[in-house]
């Protein structure tokens, strides 16, 4: 007995349409659901808070190369994750409150610009000079600055 034997036509159509509705369903439900990668060429990502919650966003970081971020949600608290799940502190999205605190995130620390916001409401991007043991020099981009 060959196989059309066993499906007639209509069997066919009612598999077809069941394709067709699997197939419109899958779409509609991934494009509905997914925004895809936004690219922002700059350092800066906006806000992170739960109108943005789980998107995905391209920006650049303190060394000029791509990086994605993802707006996540960790203790109740809106922030901006690498695709590792981290938030390396000098970053824009990530600044470090002073340059101690960029040493005390990361030991391995060397000389360059980071994002720092010394307690005011907008970060700043300042050429850190590393002197260990004897403490951090900021160098500003307009003044020299010592702490």
């Amino acid at each position: 007995m060959s196989f059309s034997s066993h499906c007639s036509p209509d069997a066919h159509l009612e598999q077809d349409i069941m394709r067709f509705r699997w197939t419109f369903f899958a779409t509609f439900f991934i494009t509905a659901n997914c925004k895809g990668l936004i690219v922002i060429n700059d350092s800066d990502p906006g806000q992170c808070d739960k109108t943005n919650h789980g998107d995905q966003v391209l920006v650049l970081d303190r060394n000029n190369m791509e990086q994605v971020l993802t707006c996540s949600i960790d203790n109740g608290v809106y922030q901006w994750t690498t695709a590792g799940g981290n938030r390396p502190i000098g970053e824009r999205f990530s600044p470090g409150f002073d340059c101690s605190k960029i040493l005390d995130g990361n030991p391995e620390a060397k000389d360059g610009l980071y994002w720092i916001h010394l307690g005011g409401s907008d970060p700043i991007q300042r050429y850190i000079v590393i002197c260990l043991p004897t403490g951090v020099v900021i160098l500003s981009l307009e003044k020299n600055i010592v702490l």
